[in-house]
């Protein structure tokens, strides 16, 4: 979620070319993986920019946040299949949460589905809302995603990479969690920073290997 409408814009196309150099360039099947799962994720700003543009409850804004919504569930599971078209090894932790999450998910995605009609500006925030993020048993939810995705991450390949991307995705779930009480520039760089994962995943893969420190 990023604060403006430009910001959001210009973020998804700053995803785009960076989850493209990370594919092409990452020379790895981690890299590939890492990249069409962040590009997945960064639909997510092309949501986020509808949302800015459009007024709420809209046909538009309706429709997409039902996409929104279910977006945002599938992540994880987008993941782990992307994994396993890749030949990874699933671990048998990510295989027991996939199934828990995919029981999880499936309650909360259909009460969200149901609940949540449309998104629009948080008057306290003044930043896009995510309802679905916020209902009953959000806290449960949203820990088991975080859960999984880390059992997920530690299926990859190169075991230090696998370290290096836990760190990222927790790093970024604490900045997130705390975004809606950050000053604007705080904010802003917190969602530039997210747009620039896959380059930081790229460069990782370039300097690890010939480095002794990581």
């Amino acid at each position: 979620m990023c604060i403006t409408s430009l910001d959001s814009l210009v973020v998804y196309i700053v995803n785009i070319v960076s989850t493209y150099l990370l594919y092409q360039f990452g020379g790895t099947a981690d890299a590939k993986v890492t990249a069409l799962f962040l590009l997945f994720v960064g639909q997510m700003q092309i949501f986020d920019y509808i949302f800015w543009k459009t007024s709420k409850c809209s046909i538009l804004n309706k429709i997409t946040t039902k996409l929104a919504i279910l977006f945002n569930h599938f992540q994880p599971l987008f993941l782990f299949y992307l994994q396993k078209y890749y030949g990874m090894n699933m671990s048998h932790l990510s295989i027991i949460l996939k199934s828990i999450y995919i029981y999880a998910a499936t309650i909360y995605s259909i009460m969200a589905l149901y609940k949540v009609n449309c998104t629009g500006i948080s008057e306290k925030t003044g930043i896009i809302f995510w309802e679905w993020n916020f209902m009953p048993f959000n806290t449960l939810f949203y820990s088991l995603f975080i859960v999984f995705m880390i059992s997920i991450v530690n299926n990859f390949n190169d075991k230090k990479y696998c370290y290096f991307l836990t760190f990222l995705i927790v790093s970024t779930y604490i900045i997130g969690h705390f975004k809606p009480v950050l000053n604007e520039t705080t904010g802003r760089i917190w969602c530039y920073y997210a747009a620039m994962l896959p380059l930081f995943a790229l460069v990782y893969l370039k300097i690890a290997p010939k480095s002794k420190i990581f």
